[in-house]
C-alpha cells in the first residue's frame, strides 16, 4: 500500500508542476475577441515558460522559448477608457524584461510596446494614441542621470519605442495615469 501511495504522490507533483497556469486575463477592447491570457507553463529548472494567447494565436512573450523563460513575472491590468496589460520579469538579462499591449481602436489590432530596465515600472499612462510607461532610475543608467526613463508607443506606429530620460514625471492631461508600484 505505501508504494501505491508513494507513486500516487509522485504522479500527482509531476502532473501539477507541468499543468498550464493562466496568471492574468485582460480584456483590451470592447470586445471578447481582445481578450488577452498570459500563460505560465512549462517548468524549466527554477523558470517557466511564459506565453500570450489572443486572437485564436499563441505567442512566446519575447518571440522565441529560450527568450520566454522567467522568474518572478508580474501582469497588471489597467486603465478606464483605454485599457492595458503591463507584463514584466526576470527573463535572459540582468534588467527586468517587459511590455505593454494595448488596444488600437483605429486598426483593431492590439499592440506592443517592450521595455527593459533594472527597476520595475512604476506609472503607465494611457492616451486615446499614446501609451508611456514610467521607470525611476535613481539617477543610474544610461540616461544620463535623470530620475525617470520614459518609453513611449504612440498607437499605429510599428517603430521601437521613445526612450527618453527626465527629471519629471510627464503631464497627467489626456492620461488615464496609474500608478503601478506603491
Amino acid at each position: 500500500m505505501k508504494n501505491v501511495t508513494l507513486a500516487f504522490l509522485i504522479a500527482l507533483a509531476s502532473f501539477n508542476s507541468t499543468a498550464d497556469e493562466i496568471i492574468k486575463v485582460c480584456q483590451l477592447g470592447d470586445q471578447p475577441a481582445n481578450t488577452v491570457k498570459l500563460m505560465r507553463e512549462q517548468e524549466i529548472a527554477e523558470s517557466y515558460l511564459y506565453t500570450l494567447h489572443y486572437s485564436r494565436k499563441t505567442e512566446y512573450f519575447f518571440g522565441k522559448p529560450d527568450d520566454s523563460r522567467g522568474l518572478s513575472v508580474k501582469a497588471i491590468c489597467a486603465g478606464k477608457r483605454e485599457r492595458a496589460l503591463v507584463a514584466y520579469g526576470e527573463f535572459t538579462s540582468n534588467y527586468l524584461q517587459g511590455f505593454v499591449l494595448v488596444y488600437n481602436r483605429l486598426t483593431g489590432k492590439l499592440e506592443r510596446m517592450d521595455f527593459a530596465e533594472k527597476n520595475p515600472p512604476e506609472w503607465l499612462y494611457l492616451g486615446k494614441n499614446k501609451t508611456m510607461v514610467i521607470v525611476t532610475t535613481d539617477g543610474l543608467g544610461e540616461n544620463g542621470g535623470k530620475k525617470y526613463v520614459a518609453y513611449r508607443h504612440i498607437k499605429g506606429r510599428l517603430a521601437e519605442p521613445e526612450v527618453e530620460g527626465m527629471n519629471t514625471l510627464p503631464p497627467h492631461e489626456g492620461y488615464d495615469v496609474i500608478r503601478l508600484q506603491q
